[in-house]
């Protein structure tokens, strides 16, 4: 008997409709695989295809190969070779032998291998579970690495004529694998843990570059730059790759000393932040700080992740413009001395008040009076105070 959840759903997302089957042979699991979507998960909460709704496992990975240009190269008979021995069926995807945009024809296809129990039903005990099976085959180079860490992939239905090949042997046994997962697991942890305790100080000190403080005119939003993928900035401003090492995805470190070394600087995802960790040097931190090592001030680091990766970071501080508004406003006594002091708060060559409706002009930034929370007669009658205390000699 094997298990498999497929999607009954016409909609091709496959978010819901999902249904654990119980298929008795290799014949009606051709049936079922070319008919269905389907994926590698048991039970799923609420109905909904989703990781965290993930409450169990088919005993069964499924690997997707797509030969990709520029990736190493599987062929369907060279995988048949590296999986002799083991229980598993190779079954060729829609883009088997056809040109894929601007990649050209060649074997793609999924690897199923059947399992002695179920993998664990946890994202990143799951993760490093079918990373280390992988690499017991053989296959981990040549496997999509997306495909690989999703616990709730969805795979489409292959075509009616698609290579289907059964190789009845004994179930691969997982006992060792999810104890080593697991041990691991407990090691990562344990350097997120100091990962983030050693960054907990930059956090609580971002007056300078946080929405906090209205002495800045552009704030960054750390948050956001912290949950850009690091694995892929590192890469596109070192030059140099990241490779999965059992548990880790590891690459040189940058810090002074450590470049030429051996492989010591991991990336990893905690939440939604990205984090990093040198073991030679022993330092950590998130994606600021990395930016920081490679020598960019952490406005630098905006701007350059902003062109990368098409996002906002930089984000006007009105706060800023306000508190210079109404600084000169509590100063200001007509029209004139309201715009002299205006100029005062600003190193920008331009800077213009229009007196008609007392909108602010900054360079290229411009502002109305309703982004400061007031209107015109709010103004007048504070320069019309303002002119008050000036004749009666209280300014």
């Amino acid at each position: 008997m094997i298990n498999l959840s497929v999607c009954k759903s016409a909609n091709p997302n496959g978010l819901s409709g999902w249904e654990k089957l119980e298929i008795n042979g290799s014949s009606e699991f051709e049936r079922v695989v070319k008919k269905y979507s389907y994926a590698a998960f048991g039970d799923l909460k609420d109905d909904y295809r989703k990781s965290d709704n993930i409450e169990s496992l088919c005993p069964l990975a499924i690997f997707d190969v797509d030969n990709d240009p520029g990736d190493p190269r599987l062929l369907i008979d060279e995988a048949k070779e590296l999986l002799n021995g083991v229980f598993y069926i190779i079954l060729s995807s829609r883009h088997h032998k056809k040109i894929k945009g601007s990649k050209p024809a060649i074997d793609r296809f999924r690897i199923f291998v059947f399992l002695d129990k179920s993998l664990t039903a946890k994202k990143e005990n799951y993760q490093l579970e079918v990373i280390k099976i992988s690499e017991r085959l053989g296959l981990f180079d040549f496997l999509d690495m997306s495909a690989l860490k999703d616990i709730s992939r969805q795979y489409y239905a292959s075509p009616e004529d698609a290579i289907f090949i059964v190789n009845a042997a004994d179930k691969f046994c997982v006992d060792e694998i999810i104890s080593e997962a697991k041990d691991d697991l407990v090691e990562i942890q344990a350097i997120r843990d100091e990962v983030k305790k050693n960054i907990k100080n930059i956090k609580n000190n971002k007056k300078n570059i946080s929405s906090d403080s209205n002495d800045y005119y552009t704030f960054i939003d750390v948050d956001a730059m912290n949950s850009l993928p690091l694995d892929i900035i590192y890469e596109s401003l070192t030059g140099s790759n990241m490779t999965q090492k059992g548990s880790y995805l590891m690459a040189k470190g940058v810090a002074p000393g450590t470049s030429q070394s051996k492989k010591s600087f991991t990336v990893f995802q905690d939440n939604e932040e990205w984090l990093w960790h040198d073991f030679k040097t022993l330092e950590s931190g998130n994606v600021l700080t990395f930016m920081e090592q490679l020598g960019f001030n952490a406005h630098e680091a905006a701007v350059k992740l902003e062109v990368m990766f098409n996002v906002t970071l930089l984000v006007e501080n009105l706060e800023f413009y306000k508190k210079i508004f109404f600084d000169a406003l509590s100063k200001s006594y007509n029209d004139k001395s309201f715009k002299a002091e205006v100029r005062k708060g600003f190193t920008a060559d331009v800077v213009l008040l229009d007196v008609k409706t007392y909108g602010l002009r900054v360079a290229n930034k411009s502002f109305t009076l309703s982004d400061f929370g007031v209107d015109k007669l709010f103004v007048i009658n504070h320069l019309k105070d303002g002119m008050r205390r000036r004749n009666l000699g209280l300014e």
